[in-house]
């Protein structure tokens, strides 16, 4: 399955002055695998993308084009290992995101299989007492994105995971 990658345009400078006044004291690039599901209104091309985690709890919808084909740095974090969500998270995903959005929503998720995204994203990093806080914010806006921070630390945690070995 192609693999793509979203545009950074939120650069280093813009990114770091955001979270120095969320708090953090250090940042670090990274890249999130998200899995794109297409939103259509006929049987034409995608108006839109809705983009899932297994472990994210709200979806984000990507009114744009996805990219074809480039790939993320490779001295950057990528942040990739989980399958994608079933069909029956990803539609009650959908469903969340139009009710949230008071419009009228005449579109609807494709069957057609989903699409792998990596998006772009700055984890900023602050320690606050005696614990230590992971902030996301958006690769492409600058935006603080909550609703990916379970995401991110459930594929940290698979990469802090020891990988088992075959004996």
């Amino acid at each position: 399955m192609p693999e793509s990658a979203l545009l950074r345009r939120c650069n280093e400078a813009q990114a770091m002055r955001r979270l120095h006044r969320l708090g953090a004291n250090s940042l670090e690039p990274a890249w999130l695998r998200l899995w794109a599901y297409a939103v259509t209104t006929s049987q034409e091309a995608p108006a839109a993308w809705l983009l899932c985690h297994a472990d994210m709890h709200r979806a984000l919808l990507l009114g744009e084009a996805l990219p074809a084909g480039n790939a993320p740095p490779h001295d950057e974090l990528v942040l990739a290992k989980r399958p994608p969500p079933d069909r029956g998270t990803v539609s009650r995903l959908w469903f969340w995101e139009r009710m949230m959005t008071l419009r009228r929503w005449q579109a609807s998720l494709a069957l057609e299989s989903p699409q792998t995204v990596q998006l772009p994203i700055w984890l900023g990093y602050a320690r606050q007492r005696k614990r230590h806080r992971v902030l996301v914010i958006s690769g492409l806006s600058g935006e603080t994105l909550t609703a990916l921070k379970p995401a991110v630390l459930s594929e940290m945690a698979h990469l802090a995971s020891p990988m088992e070995e075959t004996t």
